[in-house]
């Protein structure tokens, strides 16, 4: 519950101020900037981790929601993947600000958004294995659940 307090502190924070996600990045402000697809992502992952903490604030209050827990966790690891196949569908991450040299830092651009399309390629096949892990888990231990008492002879 509060990490996702923080993490939506923070959301709400780098919205107003993008170039804190950039963190030593912020430097070079004067030849890049975060593209636009960063504003429609931080408005998507806003209302993700606000729903996020509604569910888990209800949990604390209802015992029938926290029985729910799993379910909860695997709903907010599949929103996570929805987010980053939207970044992998963007493929421009940093632009190029208004002042920089396009002759000069356009290669650099187009580096570093190759480099975070890979990053985020990676990213989505940990959270896919991940949430196929836990759906396993989750599938298998109901099987073992039902298939035990059959398992009792008198």
């Amino acid at each position: 519950f509060i990490g996702s307090l923080f993490t939506l502190a923070f959301l709400i924070l780098v919205r107003q101020h993008p170039f804190l996600v950039l963190g030593p990045g912020a430097f070079y402000l004067d030849t890049f900037r975060p593209a636009p697809i960063w504003m429609t992502v931080y408005e998507i992952a806003i209302v993700f981790v606000s729903l996020q903490l509604v569910a888990k604030l209800w949990a604390i209050f209802s015992p029938a929601v926290r029985a729910r827990r799993l379910v909860i966790d695997l709903a907010t690891k599949a929103g996570a993947i929805v987010i980053l196949g939207f970044l992998l569908h963007a493929r421009e991450y940093v632009v190029l600000s208004t002042t920089a040299d396009p002759a000069r830092f356009q290669k650099a651009v187009q580096s570093i958004n190759e480099a975070m399309h890979l990053c985020w390629k990676v990213a989505l096949i940990v959270l896919s294995l991940q949430l196929a892990w836990e759906i396993g888990k989750w599938i298998f231990s109901n099987l073992r659940v039902k298939a035990a008492p059959s398992q009792i002879v008198s």
